[in-house]
């Protein structure tokens, strides 16, 4: 990629500020937030930029892992950070589906599909 397309490119995986918000009304209400993500390793510092500070607990990426979701070892790398049971939102339902075999909660939300509320759901079950 030329410079100019790969800023681009990692200029648009900065996560959404409604999204930023979301996750700081969680973690204020005593949720651990984890990122675990299939980004590669040169990116990461980009996307964490855009975060703030102590809103993310821990990042769990591919890039760093050299395995990638929906493989059973990044689950295996999740699960040595997270309790069993803990729950995994993921817009790919393979991904959601490994998630759940390895023993974590999964919580499938297609791209534009009401997050927010699935996600309020999902933690309200428990």
């Amino acid at each position: 990629w030329s410079p100019e397309l790969a800023g681009a490119y990692r200029r648009a995986l900065a996560l959404r500020g409604d999204r930023l918000a979301f996750l700081g009304r969680l973690r204020a209400r005593g949720h651990a937030i984890t990122i675990a993500s299939n980004l590669a390793r040169a990116w990461l510092t980009g996307v964490q930029a855009g975060v703030p500070a102590g809103l993310v607990e821990r990042w769990l990426i591919s890039g760093e892992l050299g395995v990638a979701k929906p493989d059973p070892r990044f689950w295996a790398a999740l699960l040595r950070h997270v309790p069993a049971g803990s729950l995994v939102v993921d817009d790919q339902r393979r991904n959601c589906e490994a998630a759940a075999q390895a023993g974590l909660r999964s919580l499938w939300v297609p791209s534009g599909a009401g997050f927010e509320d699935r996600v309020e759901a999902a933690l309200a079950a428990g």
